[in-house]
């Protein structure tokens, strides 16, 4: 009979403070998250990022004998990353404001492990959270309509959003729409068909209210990785070599045809740019980087300065080989967490976002939703194995 260990009521009570509190700071967070600039409203969000860093900070350094070993190797990578972040800092004589930008990155992946370590088999208590914060994200959004102003985004106008900035709104409901999907299955009846206009209407202010492409795209990665992989090797080994060559053999006939630049919105001038850049770089800035900020250049085809809309070019610029290998590895770590292919999948999808665009990787509040999925798809792992232990032990 396996040897199943159960935590003492005790550490199980602790655990559920914690997942409450979390979740509780990321519900607060979300409601002082709107479109409106009101300054002082600003601070209380502000606010409560400390007190999750806090938070998070003491539980895991207090549960340290918790942690597994393939968390750890992960909260290691971070924690190294966001050093590395202060000493380059340090050395420009920008340290705290490359400590605050890059946290972006790093508290998500805090909270993440948080909440690995938390759960002792609270299941229900993690999926009627999440549940809850789902419903109230997208209630958020249709309030957001009637009350928040509009949006513009390359000269066109776009629906209002309850969460400041467009892009922060429509990356916040494309992984809110794939943490609502992959729960479905857990749903009971009437709660499905409860959750059914909330799809449709994500959906709609995705692909058509909003038109973030990146949000799109993100949803799709999500599904695409999801579907090629889950099909038997035989199929794979066919399947793979069939869409790349594919894709080769579109990109050859259509390369002169298309307006590239056009199409990414001037991310391709941009991208070259940077490659120009790093071609040119010193031996120091190819491994240490130019400094945070240095990111932001003008380039022809785009208003004003821009960064990379590119998280790998963008930290390779500014943080140099070194940073990129930090951030890289910390990745790959958590993508090796994953026991499921939906898990993998979620960081296909958040690694993606980062190729094509400013995308998850650096931003607060979507991260957290990001870390949200993934420490779902966790305990949905852990707990349908669980169960499948006991019907073996009978």
């Amino acid at each position: 009979m396996p040897n199943l260990k159960y935590t003492t009521p005790a550490s199980s009570v602790k655990s559920n403070i914690v997942i409450l509190s979390l979740i509780t700071l990321l519900i607060l967070k979300l409601l002082f998250s709107f479109s409106f600039h009101l300054e002082k409203m600003e601070y209380v969000s502000y606010f409560l990022d400390y007190i999750i860093i806090l938070l998070t900070t003491l539980f895991i350094a207090f549960s340290v004998h918790r942690i597994k070993k393939r968390h750890i190797r992960t909260l290691l990578l971070c924690v190294f990353f966001m050093i590395y972040i202060g000493m380059q800092g340090m050395m420009y004589g920008n340290a705290s404001s490359a400590i605050i930008y890059y946290s972006r990155f790093s508290v998500p992946i805090l909270f993440m492990h948080c909440m690995y370590i938390s759960y002792t088999g609270q299941y229900e208590l993690y999926r009627k959270g999440m549940l809850l914060m789902i419903f109230l994200i997208f209630s958020l959004g249709f309030i957001g309509l009637f009350f928040m102003p509009l949006n513009f985004n390359h000269n066109e106008i776009k629906l209002p959003t309850y969460f400041s900035g467009l892009h922060k709104s429509s990356y916040i409901f494309s992984i809110s729409l794939l943490l609502l999907l992959c729960m479905y299955r857990d749903l009971r009846t009437t709660s499905k068909y409860f959750f059914i206009p909330f799809i449709i209407f994500a959906l709609y202010m995705l692909f058509v209210g909003w038109e973030i492409r990146t949000s799109i795209l993100i949803v799709v990665a999500f599904f695409a990785y999801w579907f090629l992989f889950k099909q038997k090797n035989k199929i794979k080994t066919v399947l793979l070599p069939f869409l790349f060559a594919l894709m080769f053999a579109l990109l050859l006939l259509l390369h002169d045809s298309i307006a590239w630049n056009e199409i990414s919105s001037g991310r391709i001038n941009m991208w070259n740019l940077k490659l120009e850049m790093l071609m040119n770089a010193d031996i120091m800035q190819a491994i240490f980087g130019r400094g945070f900020g240095s990111d932001h250049v003008e380039v022809s085809g785009w208003y004003g300065e821009k960064n990379s809309h590119n998280s790998f070019l963008q930290t390779v610029t500014e943080f140099g080989l070194i940073g990129l290998v930090l951030l890289l590895a910390t990745i790959y770590s958590i993508y090796n967490e994953q026991a499921s292919l939906l898990g993998k999948s979620a960081v296909f999808s958040y690694v993606f976002s980062g190729l094509v665009s400013n995308g998850v990787i650096y931003r607060l509040l979507p991260g957290y939703i990001f870390a949200c999925l993934i420490v779902f798809l966790y305990v949905q792992e852990q707990h349908y194995s669980n169960k499948r232990k006991l019907i073996e032990t009978k």
